[in-house]
């Protein structure tokens, strides 16, 4: 479930509330070893690393029971992304008269290499990269939105599954 969160104290910001109960999160997060909290705190660490990429949705902050976290329910609070996702947004230029200009979707490819870019750079490999998964704002930012399909590389460059859905739309 997704809410809207209204700005207090002269915020400057709409900001969205994902709020997964525990069951949720658990069927999203595949955790074989529950010996230790780090492998959850490492998920959310890495979605927080990704924080000072335009191009990818910003998470402002995250709730969880510390000391029953096997239990206790995530909300994630993102920025508040509104805009068509870009799928529809490209279908709806395809069938106007000179549909997306060069210019522009070399704006938006850049865009989505600069998210990559820093996914990658941080250990943070996407598995389901669509445009479906993107959304476009009217001042033409494009954000990647979905983040729920991705795997952690280590120093050893071996793969964890990792899944924590993060998604905040209008």
């Amino acid at each position: 479930t997704i809410y809207l969160v209204t700005p207090r104290f002269g915020a400057r910001e709409s900001l969205a509330l994902k709020y997964a109960r525990p069951v949720e999160v658990l069927q999203r997060i595949p955790l074989r070893d529950y010996d230790d909290l780090t492998y959850r705190v490492g998920e959310i660490k890495s979605l927080l690393m990704l924080r000072n990429c335009a191009h990818i949705l910003q998470i402002r902050e995250f709730f969880y029971d510390f000391h029953n976290i096997a239990n206790s329910p995530l909300a994630l609070v993102t920025e508040l992304m509104t805009g068509e996702d870009l799928d529809k947004w490209m279908k709806a230029r395809a069938g106007q008269a000179g549909g997306v200009t060069e210019l522009t979707a070399s704006y938006i490819a850049r865009s989505l290499l600069e998210a990559v870019r820093t996914m990658h750079s941080r250990g943070i490999v996407h598995r389901d990269l669509k445009v479906s998964n993107m959304r476009i704002t009217v001042s033409c930012r494009v954000v990647v939105i979905a983040l729920q399909k991705k795997n952690y590389t280590n120093d050893t460059h071996s793969h964890r599954n990792a899944a924590v859905a993060v998604c905040a739309c209008s």
